[in-house]
This record gives structure tokens, sequence and C-alpha cells, in this order.
């Protein structure tokens, strides 16, 4: 087994390896250096279309936002396993065609890049087009010039590598002595040096976009406590699809408005600014929010009503449904009747400052009373269409394409777990029902049983949040399970009934475990 696998190495295995995982660092290191995707997020993105809503739910809740990066490794290691298999196969051939195996170092260089020219041509006409990327990546979200650049010097390093690395076919005629020559070890150390620059950039451009991704979701709120009614923008919720946000730059910026329409135009941030402007608070919540979870928070928007703008473009007969589409390759879609009410818009300000880049700069939609995936960031183009059935990018995942706020509420204070003394305590949380409005709150201390009305603060806006308290007095000490109701204004209930947030949100109440201390004596 040692043996055959030491055969394997010796063929062409190790040095492909060493090449394959040397050149997918060095796309990672170039990815950030040039602001282009690479190939390893073009593969995960394609491999996340596969999953159901139920499968993706499952991946959030085992690793949150790490889990993209958990996938850019995976893919990482598959493009590393790859670059074994090319080397099997160019050492098959190199010990078959005798001819053309190189000697000295320039003919070998010169192998090695023309290895790299033709994995780039395979690359960008066959697997990057199977990717939805289009040929020579005319599709990939940013442009094909800086995505081509990263996987041409990617895939050429990696030829240069492998020929490199490559253990030769028959010994050197020309050293007599014993040992290294000058000429080797400076080639080798150089060959090293490049291994170890790229692999050390690769790992820290990992490393670092890993960490961002762990801090990328701040919670709303502190333990125990009961949120601010509007949240400071470093603490409101963030989610994304990408392994890395885009960086649009809003001196370049233009908003591009077409599909079925009579004049269709472009704005440029300026001009977007220039528009009547709105303002609105509004809550907006993920629908993969789990019962009790804090993704959701709340902000004041400030942009154009989308109306305005589509009216501007003039609409034509048959018109069904508006689409966006953002910087990152994320598009969306909603019912033309929906786009044209007033409260819809493409938002440019939050909480009284430019849209900060986590958040959509330079512009956004905001689409109140329905889950935060209707409300494409970074856009730059919306447009009509005639199509009713298109749909779109989670909704093709299987989300559910209405997507409506549910009806829920949340004990925020006190902490789940905590331990309290005997006397009263402050209890309180939110409860959201979007459009709906809430009409009551109801509390309670042993899990349900039994129920007691709670105070409820007015909401600020038809489509924001409210909050609810109540002082609570525990009969006795020990272990008390608090739980939380709403009803919305017409006084439907919230849903009772547990269930996962695939498809539509998840549904039940929220329920948190306190511990009562008796009194000191």
């Amino acid at each position: 087994m040692i043996v055959r696998a030491r055969r394997l190495l010796d063929r062409g295995l190790g040095a492909g390896l060493l090449a394959g995982l040397t050149a997918a660092l060095g796309m990672m290191a170039l990815r950030f250096a040039v602001g282009a995707p690479s190939l390893q997020e073009l593969i995960s993105e394609k491999l996340l279309a596969y999953l159901s809503p139920q499968a993706f739910e499952f991946l959030l809740e085992q690793f949150w936002s790490l889990g993209k990066t958990f996938a850019v490794l995976g893919v990482t290691a598959a493009l590393t396993a790859s670059g074994g298999v090319l080397g099997l196969a160019y050492g098959w051939s190199r010990d078959r065609l005798p001819p053309w195996v190189p000697v000295s170092g320039g003919a070998r260089l010169l192998t090695g890049l023309s290895l790299g020219l033709i994995l780039w041509a395979l690359t960008s006409m066959v697997l990057v087009p199977l990717l939805g990327g289009g040929v020579w990546g005319n599709k990939v979200p940013g442009g094909a010039g800086g995505f081509s650049l990263v996987t041409f010097l990617s895939t050429g390093l990696y030829g240069v590598l492998l020929v490199w690395l490559m253990p030769k076919k028959q010994p050197e005629l020309v050293p007599t002595e014993t040992g290294m020559t000058r000429r080797a070890f400076l080639g080798r150390a150089v060959t090293w040096m490049v291994i170890l620059g790229a692999a050390g950039f690769g790992i820290r451009a990992l490393a670092s976009s890993a960490a961002r991704m762990a801090g990328s979701t701040v919670s709303v709120r502190d333990a125990g406590a009961i949120p601010p009614e509007i949240t400071p923008n470093d603490r409101f919720y963030h989610v994304s699809k990408n392994f890395v946000d885009p960086e649009v730059n809003g001196a370049t910026w233009k908003l591009q408005v077409d599909g079925i329409v009579d004049s269709p135009y472009t704005l440029t941030l300026e001009e977007l600014r220039a528009v009547p402007a709105v303002e609105q608070t509004v809550t907006l919540e993920c629908i993969s929010n789990l019962v009790g979870g804090d993704l959701i928070s709340n902000a004041r928007w400030k942009g154009v009503p989308l109306r305005a703008l589509l009216e501007r473009a003039g609409l034509q007969p048959g018109v069904v449904r508006v689409t966006f589409r953002s910087a990152d390759g994320y598009t969306e879609s909603i019912p033309l009747e929906e786009a044209m009410r007033p409260e819809v818009m493409v938002a440019y300000e939050m909480n009284g400052v430019p849209l900060p880049s986590d958040h959509g700069y330079p512009a956004r939609i905001i689409y109140p009373n329905h889950f935060g995936m209707k409300g494409p960031k970074w856009l730059k183009q919306i447009a009509t269409t005639d199509d009713a059935g298109v749909r779109g990018y989670w909704e093709r995942q299987g989300w559910d394409d209405w997507a409506e706020v549910l009806t829920t509420s949340q004990v925020l204070a006190p902490a789940d777990g905590i331990q309290v003394p005997i006397g009263a305590t402050l209890v309180g949380g939110l409860a959201f029902s979007g459009a709906k409005g809430i009409s009551r709150v109801e509390f309670s201390d042993d899990g349900g049983r039994t129920w007691l009305p709670a105070r409820l603060k007015p909401a600020l806006s038809p489509y924001s949040w409210a909050f609810w308290t109540t002082e609570w007095k525990p009969a006795a000490p020990g272990r008390h399970r608090l739980a939380v109701r709403t009803y919305a204004a017409d006084g439907a209930p919230q849903e009772q009934q547990p269930h996962d947030a695939a498809p539509s949100g998840a549904t039940g109440y929220h329920i948190v475990d306190v511990v009562v201390l008796p009194s000191a004596t």
C-alpha cells in the first residue's frame, strides 16, 4: 500500500496536489487583491442552488455564516484533488511522449505556461459556463475582466509548478559532483518561495474572510435587555449569500430602469437623490429567523418610491412583475401591483446616513411587510416583465415567493437560563406582524398554561415592531417557563404550532427558562 502510494506520488500525484493547493490558495489571495469572485465562489454558489430550504436551514443552524467559508474550503480541497489527478495525467503522458519532455529550465517554464493556458481556456469555455458564469466569465458579477485575470494567473501558476515539481524521468547527465548544484538550489528556493507565498496569502485571505463572516451577523440586542426601537446600523442584522460582499463605487454606480417600458433610462446616485424622497420606519426580518432569533432589526429608511421610477419609464401593457438585479448577481421579483404600492422604495439612506456597504450601498429595495430576501441590496437594475413565472434567487431554491412576514413575538428580558430573585422582575420583549399590526400581547410564566395581559407600547410605524413589558412577581422559587403570544390588529392569533423556517418562516411560541432564587435568609 505504501509502495503504491509512493509510486503515485512519484508519477505526478504529489506534484499535482502541491501545485493544485498552491494555485487554489493563490486564487483566493488574487481574489481579494483584484476584487473579483473566485472560481471557488462560483462552484460553491452553484452547489448551494441544489440545496433544499430544509438542508439550507440545517446548515444555517449548525454553522451559520461560517458555512460559506466551509463551502469554499471544501471546494478548495476538491480543486486540490483535481490538481493531483491532472498531475497523474501529465506524468503519464510525459512518460509516453519523450520527444517533447522538457529538460532545461526554460523549456519546462514554457511547457508549464502552455499547460496553464490550456487549463484557463478549458475552464473559461466549459466549466465557467456550466456554473452560470457565461463564456469567459461574461456573466460573472463584477464583470469578466477581473475574474478572467484571477483564473488566468491561477491556472498559469498551477501549470508552471506542476512541470517544475514533477519528478524527473531520468537523471541529469551534467552534474558529476555530489550534492545539489547552485542552479538547482536557486530553482528550488524560488519554487518554494512561490508556494509558501501563495499559500500564506491564500490562507490569510480565507482566515480574514472567515473572521468577517463570524462577526458579520451581529445581535440586535444584548442578552437580557430590550433593544432600542431603532437599531443602530452597526447592530442591524446582516445576511448575504456571498462569500465576500461587493464593494460598489457610488461615484460610478448607475441604476438601470428598463424592461417592457416606453423610455428606459439610467440614474446616477446623485440623480437618484434628486428625486423627491420619502422616509419611513420599517422592520426587516430574515425568512431564516428562528423563533426567538435575532435576525430582525428596525431602521429609518430614506429613498424614492419605486412607483415613481416605474412611472417615469412608462409601463407598457402586459407587465405583470418587476424584477431586480444586484451587483453580486442576486435576483428578485415581485408582482407589479405590489411594486406600485407607495411604501415600496429604493432606499439610499439608513438611519440618517448613506447605506452602509453591508446593507446595500448605494441603493437597495425596502419592501415592507415582507421578509428581507425580497429587498435586494447593491441594486443595479430594475426591469419590468410579462413573465408571471419569473422568480428570484432564493425562490428558485424552494423558498416562498410571497414571503410575507408572520405574526411573531419574543421574550427578550430576562435572558434564557438566567437566575432572578423572587421579588418583582421586569419582563418584556418584542412583537411584530408587519402591516397587520399588533392589537395585544399576553404573557405566561407556566409555559403557556395560563396567560396574563402585557403592556404594549405603540409601534413607530405601521411596518415596525412594537415592544411589550409586564411586571412579573413569581409566586414561588424554582424553574419557571416564560412564554409570550401576540395577536394581529384584526384579532388573529399568532401561530402556536412550531414549524421550521423553511420555506415560509418559523412559527411557534417563544419560551425561555428562568430560575427564581429564594429570598435571602
